[in-house]
Parts: C-alpha cells; structure tokens; sequence
C-alpha cells in the first residue's frame, strides 16, 4: 500500500507482494512443523500383544505370559507407567502381585514393552480354542510428566493341537 501511494510501480509491488506471501506462509508452515514435533499427543502407539509360552518335554503348554509392545514415534523419550494390566486365558489368570518396576522410558523411535505375570497351565489342554485378553492402561508423557493416557483392550483365541502346543489366532482390539 506504501508503494502504491509513493508510486513504485506496478510490477514491483506484485513481485514483492508475492516474495512476503512464500516468506510469510514458508514461516508458517515451518512453525507448524516444528509444533508437531514437539506436541506429544498420539506419539506413543500401541505396537502388538506379546505372547510367550513354555513347553514340557512332552510338547504341550505348561507356562503362558503376556505382555504389551508400545512403539515412541516422537524425537524425544517417552515415559510410561503401568496403572493396570489384566491378562488372562480362559479361566487362567496369573497371580496378583506389586510389579517390580512400573515405570518404562522408550527413546526416540524406540520400543518399550512390559509383560504380566506368568500363568501357570496345570491340566493338559488339548484340541481346544481358548479366549484370551489383554487388558491394560498406561499414563505417559515426558519423563517426569504424565499427563496422557492409553488403555486397549485385546482379544485373541488361543487354538491348541492334539499335543497340547499353542498357535495364536488373530488378536483384535475390542
């Protein structure tokens, strides 16, 4: 507008017009990346169940555990603290104790997992499909500061063969 009443001509003032829209707009979206970096929310993704499983010399299923896989997609850690994790296989669960260390950092674009106690499998199980579930909640944020919360519920049948060894079908989010 100065230009214009100081009589620059018109050539010019479209040039310059043009060059402070890519400055200003270039300045934008470079702020608008930066803030996505740093922001926080959805960093932390749920990445798989974990499953594991022990077998006797006769090749059936004694021991099961499950856990959870958390994947940090953010440039800086991630801490997390188990509030709750629930496992079980059908009526099996595994015994309530205090975990001995709740709390889990993932560095940049890294993994973090944590596991439930190990479920005991006394009767021989054979040729049957089992519902299994995880269950569980964590807050998570900077380290120090927890200010976010994911909780997922998964769900899987557990198919076991003649012997008594274990194949997982499908887990799914409910």
């Amino acid at each position: 507008m100065i230009g214009w009443l100081q009589q620059v001509p018109l050539f010019y003032l479209l040039i310059g017009a043009a060059l402070m829209f890519a400055a200003v707009s270039s300045g934008l979206l470079r702020f608008s990346e930066w803030r996505e970096k740093q922001r926080l929310w959805d960093k932390l993704l749920f990445g798989r169940i974990r499953v594991q499983k022990q077998l006797n010399k006769a090749g059936r299923v004694t021991l099961l555990r499950f856990g959870f896989e958390l994947h940090n997609r953010a440039v800086f850690p991630i801490q997390f603290d188990v509030q709750d994790l629930h496992t079980q296989a059908g009526d099996l669960h595994p015994p309530k104790k205090p975990y001995p260390k709740p709390s889990i950092t993932v560095g940049p674009d890294g993994k973090g997992w944590f596991d439930d106690f190990t479920i005991e499998v006394r009767d021989p199980i054979k040729s049957e499909t089992i519902k299994a579930s995880v269950d569980f909640r964590v807050k998570y944020g900077r380290p120090s500061r927890l200010n976010h919360e994911l909780s997922l519920r998964h769900e899987a049948f557990l198919v076991f063969d003649a012997k008594g060894d274990m194949a997982v079908d499908g887990w799914m989010q409910v």
